[in-house]
């Protein structure tokens, strides 16, 4: 059982998972003695032939909090899967325990709700919606924008959540608040917007004055359902982002055309809006779009 739960947990076991396994502490000490195990962190041993990982250390850590806090920020946000978040060495966690062993943890004190804690597998982190608020406070606007649209894409949180968590947490005291309730208010209830270019694209109409398109409007045709990115389903105008919807197919082509044709054919006029055009020649687009509106109202 010991050695099975050390194949499990990447390496790793705990002394109190030891002792439950029927593995006193003598046993281990001549093991770390043997060099067959060393001691990680205070209470969590690794096997010397287990992979030195960031996966693994991850798990270390949380394997070591037990219960005392969890892998928070940015590195919840990775194990959560969520969009443009860096790739760091160390690992951020939020908890009650006084020091922190090892360089490579970076430890904010804090207590946590229960109902802010979840689990990736076997490691204890901050809940979806506690992530994005502790993420404000490490990573750029644009990157906790897209981390926040990837979480409401996946289904991990709501928005409504997001908002209660940021008001739990209070009107100070956490950097990157402003932020958060920002682009909460920026977004609207719309549904959740699936790129990076999206995104900017819709700053860029919020910030225009004209009337708001709907996104990921569904429009249906011979049996087929087509999301528009931006529509105003009264006046047949859509906003496509071109440039990422077939992503990774060998031939966009094709679909792309029969996409089209299909919505031309039932009244749609499809305008383009492509990264360069979006992030260069933002006043372009808006007036391209701002013209198709006028023309069609």
């Amino acid at each position: 059982m010991f050695w099975q739960l050390v194949r499990m947990q990447l390496g790793l076991v705990t002394r109190r998972q030891a002792r439950t396994a029927g593995v006193d502490d003598g046993w281990l000490a001549r093991r770390v003695g043997s060099g067959e195990l060393d001691l990680m962190l205070p209470t969590v041993f690794r096997h010397r032939a287990a992979l030195r990982t960031h996966s693994q250390l991850t798990l270390g850590v949380s394997l070591w909090l037990d219960g005392r806090g969890a892998i928070a920020s940015t590195t919840a946000a990775r194990l959560l899967g969520l969009d443009r978040i860096p790739d760091e060495r160390i690992v951020r966690v939020r908890g009650s325990v006084s020091r922190v062993p090892s360089p490579d943890i970076v430890l904010v004190r804090s207590g946590l709700a229960p109902h802010h804690l979840t689990a990736v597998g076997k490691v204890t982190v901050t809940s979806p919606a506690r992530t994005l608020c502790d993420l404000a406070g490490d990573v750029t606007a644009s990157r906790l924008r897209s981390a926040m649209e990837s979480a409401f894409r996946m289904g991990l949180c709501t928005p409504e959540e997001v908002e209660v968590v940021a008001q739990e947490m209070g009107p100070s005291g956490w950097k990157g608040r402003g932020e958060v309730l920002r682009w909460l208010d920026e977004r609207g209830g719309s549904a959740a917007m699936d790129s990076e270019l999206e995104l900017r694209t819709w700053r860029l109409l919020l910030h225009a004055g004209f009337e708001l398109p709907v996104r990921q409007h569904p429009v249906t045709v011979d049996g087929d359902t087509y999301l528009l990115d931006f529509a105003w389903p009264e006046r047949h105008l859509a906003l496509e982002c071109e440039g990422k919807r077939y992503h990774g197919r060998a031939d966009p082509f094709e679909p792309d055309r029969v996409r089209r044709a299909a919505l031309t054919a039932v009244g749609y006029r499809i305008l383009p809006a492509t990264w360069r055009e979006v992030t260069r020649h933002g006043d372009r687009l808006i007036a391209r779009v701002r013209a198709a509106l006028g023309s069609s109202g």
